[in-house]
């Protein structure tokens, strides 16, 4: 049940896809009277747990965040039964992420559809992605969630994403109406608090960190997941969601060493579970001979680091490279390169993008060469690897801090009270230099 005595509409949130939710909630609260809750499944992943992006949070949530198993084999038959649907059934209004559409088309509440990527994508195609499980039991889940999740999605009010190629593709293949898709991007939002440098004790203290420092004149870290492989058989807007094309990126940096302008150049990636292709990287580092100049980052748990955790490879970098694949879209890197001021290169769909944003700071590249080229320029120059980096930390605080992008959600929600004919939320103003 709700609590903590705020009198505005009551929001209800679920699928905390890397904290995302999390910090849209908690922008909410901090921005209006909303009474936003977040519910989170005890078996999703730690980086889908808030104390992932702040541990001060660990055994210590505040009363609007609620921790309890959800998701049983059961609800799969009958997503009805979860406990999560009586409890979205207490608010006005609900907004989810991931598998959330599965329950909340059972709440009876207008329930708005939050994108975060798999959720369209991939979950409710199973058979286009059959390869990647194994066993009855798997592909028999997979069906399963695929027939709520297809319900649910048809079934919200209203679904928030952007105009990328396989977004556009997904929603035409499951008949959405264009009227439920919103006119409006919502951004994702994260705390500088969070993604600020690390301090300098923290990071001598960490003994990776100091390796990398101590081997290398020029940093460039690649925090993505390692996604190289694609179906072939798959259309062409689907395959797009298989791949990074990281291959691209060790190709261009290869080049880059090979020029031999930085002395000890470091490409800096994280070895962990989530990346699907780690033995195409590897193979691939060994053929191009640049083994000498790839560190493999070691994270406290085999799925990958903790933002809070992975925010200090973000300091020690003079590059962030994230996403070469062809659909030209960004997530939570670009957005955590950023907030720390540090140069991102990735590859970006500028007919799309300039939709979402009036400007912004990045570098894109997506062919080898390109990516070589752009990595000898910022080597060449720091002034521009520092000009962009303090854009990015002004582009941050306009459109991704809680400030700045919780200006959206509190003036969505705001809309959205009064077609729902629900109590106006009180806004409460925060100022934008809190952000920065």
């Amino acid at each position: 049940m709700p609590t903590g005595g705020l009198t505005g509409m009551r929001v209800a949130f679920y699928g905390n896809i890397c904290n995302n939710l999390f910090h849209v909630a908690r922008a909410l609260r901090q921005g209006s009277d909303i009474d936003a809750h977040l519910f989170v499944d005890a078996v999703h992943d730690f980086q889908m747990q808030p104390e992932s992006d702040d541990p001060s949070l660990k055994d210590n949530y505040p009363s609007w965040i609620h921790k309890r198993r959800y998701m049983y084999p059961w609800v799969r038959f009958a997503p009805w039964v979860s406990p999560l649907v009586a409890e979205l059934r207490n608010f006005d209004v609900v907004v989810v992420s991931s598998n959330g559409p599965l329950y909340a088309q059972f709440s009876g509440k207008p329930t708005f559809f939050w994108v975060s990527g798999a959720d369209l994508n991939v979950m409710p195609f199973p058979f286009d992605f059959a390869n990647k499980r194994r066993g009855v039991k798997a592909h028999l889940d997979a069906l399963l969630t695929a027939f709520w999740q297809r319900r649910g999605i048809r079934h919200s009010t209203e679904i928030w994403t952007q105009e990328f190629l396989p977004f556009e593709y997904s929603l035409e293949q499951l008949r959405v109406r264009r009227d439920q898709i919103a006119p409006v991007y919502f951004p994702l939002i994260v705390d500088p608090a969070i993604v600020k440098a690390a301090p300098r004790a923290e990071l001598e203290a960490d003994p990776q960190i100091a390796e990398i420092r101590r081997r290398s004149d020029f940093v460039v870290f690649h925090p993505s997941r390692i996604m190289i492989r694609t179906n072939p058989a798959l259309p062409r807007a689907r395959a797009l969601v298989e791949t990074k094309r990281n291959d691209r990126l060790l190709d261009g940096f290869a080049q880059f060493v090979k020029h031999g302008l930085a002395r000890h150049p470091l490409l800096v990636m994280p070895e962990r579970s989530a990346s699907p292709d780690l033995d195409v990287a590897r193979d691939l580092i060994a053929r191009l001979g640049i083994g000498q100049h790839v560190y493999w980052a070691r994270p406290p748990v085999a799925l990958g680091f903790p933002r809070s955790e992975l925010m200090r490879y973000y300091t020690v970098a003079d590059v962030v490279a994230d996403d070469f694949g062809d659909i030209g879209w960004f997530g939570s890197v670009a957005v955590e390169a950023a907030a720390v001021g540090t140069t991102l290169i990735s590859h970006f769909d500028e007919r799309v993008v300039s939709k979402m944003y009036p400007w912004h700071p990045f570098v894109s590249a997506r062919e080898p060469g390109e990516i070589a080229a752009a990595l000898e320029r910022l080597f060449r120059s720091p002034e521009e690897r520092a000009r962009r980096g303090a854009d990015g930390k002004r582009w941050f605080a306009s459109f991704h801090s809680p400030a700045g992008a919780g200006r959206v959600y509190v003036d969505r929600f705001v809309e959205l009270a009064r077609r729902l004919g629900l109590p106006s939320p009180r806004v409460v103003p925060v100022p934008l230099a809190t952000a920065s």
